[in-house]
């Protein structure tokens, strides 16, 4: 099973691009923006949050395409 890295790339990407050019124009920005405006500590710590979720899972997926690239994961 083979190269299931690309296809975790894939998804990374496939999330990366819903979240910025779907779900962001047309609801997230208004939500974040009402959401600051009620608790900002507790929006940008959410933000924050997400942030580093979507890092890590971007850091794995690459580290894993490296290793299987170089034949480490078969």
């Amino acid at each position: 099973p083979g190269f299931w890295w690309m296809h975790a790339m894939v998804a990374v990407w496939a999330i990366f691009t819903i979240v910025l050019f779907v779900a962001e124009p047309l609801v997230l920005h208004r939500w974040f923006h009402d959401r600051a405006l009620r608790d900002p500590d507790g929006t940008f710590r959410l933000v924050r949050r997400l942030h580093i979720v979507l890092l890590t899972l971007s850091a794995v997926t690459i580290a894993a395409a490296v290793l299987g690239a170089h034949g480490a994961l078969y």
